[in-house]
């Protein structure tokens, strides 16, 4: 799969630019806030839905207007298809698949896969344990939409089952009517849970030797944290659901939460078995995630025979020269990848490879493709 064609019309500082990528890798140099990653993000949010800044669409809305819109040409393999989103105050969200006006925005989810990787990314290592179920929930997700219902009807028992602690009914009857709750809670969280265990094996050969390509000599691990414990069936998942959640009743009817479940699970980190949160540098941070990035879009390819799109943002800052250079060989084995970057010094001796590498610039919201190299 690659991008073709991208037009911005008032998109965050771009008020109308079409962009033209070729296959291999693009690189978008500029200076800080011209629009480097603005370009990126508009991609990712026709992609998922989302965006890394915010949770709300009118903040990507020009300025000085009140609607936007996104339209992209991808290959994928077979033909080129158009798919386009724009949003309206006061209107919402609109979705197009080649010309056609779709109800439901996750249409668009079939047509266009993309991994994201920017800065803020580092997260998934230093952050909470609901950034690494995101990161890995995501990926699950991408690879198996049907995935997302799965999570949604979870995440709505598990609002429900808070709600009932709330009520301020008796404990008596709270208890009377948490079976219900209960076995739907457990039904959903055992298909997250076995989801998540059975990613994490082909996950990890790859980030492996992704991270030994990066800094070689060292080993890279993900390690699956469930809160109830691993399990080696969906079913013996749920009894073991079943039975923390009757052990931890009293608990979570005093606190008024659920504390026990998917939601409350983590994913360790590790670089030669030890935590990568307290050991590792920011710059091996970095290494870090975008091996478990790149991972990702391998598995991805793997499992939906679909290469998805690279998406990274200032990928090049904190890294020495070794491993610009290894992590510019990976891209080149890739169908297409989109990088910004605030300088061209960072590729330097690199663009001499013999490699086709496509080079843009913007600025205040201007492109412009200078050449290939």
């Amino acid at each position: 799969m690659h991008l073709n064609q991208i037009t911005l019309l008032n998109f965050r500082n771009y008020e109308q630019a079409t962009v033209s990528f070729n296959q291999g890798i693009n690189i978008i140099l500029g200076e800080n806030a011209q629009g480097k990653t603005n370009l990126l993000e508009a991609v990712y949010f026709l992609a998922s839905g989302k965006t890394h800044r915010t949770n709300n669409a009118e903040d990507l809305i020009n300025l000085r207007k009140d609607f936007f819109k996104i339209l992209v040409l991808v290959n994928n393999g077979i033909r080129e298809n158009s798919l386009e989103v724009s949003y309206k105050k006061g209107e919402g969200k609109t979705t197009r698949i080649n010309g056609i006006i779709k109800r439901k925005r996750e249409d668009l989810f079939d047509q266009i896969s993309t991994v994201f990787f920017s800065p803020d990314d580092l997260r998934i290592v230093k952050g909470g344990p609901c950034e690494r179920r995101e990161f890995v929930d995501e990926i699950i997700t991408q690879i198996k939409p049907t995935y997302r219902f799965i999570k949604m009807r979870y995440v709505k028992i598990l609002k429900q089952r808070n709600a009932l602690f709330r009520s301020g009914l008796e404990n008596e009857r709270i208890v009377e009517q948490l079976s219900a709750w209960d076995e739907q809670l457990v039904s959903f969280g055992a298909k997250i849970i076995w989801k998540r265990a059975n990613l994490l094996e082909a996950f990890n050969n790859k980030a492996k030797w992704i991270y030994q390509a990066l800094a070689p000599q060292e080993w890279l691990t993900v390690r699956y944290q469930p809160s109830i414990g691993p399990g080696s069936s969906i079913e013996e998942i749920e009894d073991k659901f079943r039975i923390e959640l009757e052990k931890r009743r009293m608990t979570d009817i005093e606190l008024g939460v659920t504390s026990v479940g998917p939601h409350r699970d983590d994913f360790r980190i590790e670089v030669n078995s030890k935590d990568s949160r307290i050991h590792s540098s920011q710059g091996e941070q970095r290494c870090i995630v975008l091996s478990l990035k790149m991972a990702a879009g391998l598995l991805i390819r793997e499992e939906t025979e679909t290469e998805p799109i690279f998406l990274f943002d200032d990928v090049m800052s904190e890294l020495d020269e070794r491993r610009r250079r290894a992590l510019f060989n990976l891209f080149f084995k890739r169908e297409q990848v989109i990088i910004t970057s605030t300088s061209q010094m960072y590729f330097g001796s690199l663009l001499k490879g013999g490699k086709t590498v496509s080079l843009f610039t913007v600025s205040q919201g201007k492109v412009k493709k200078i050449g290939r190299y």
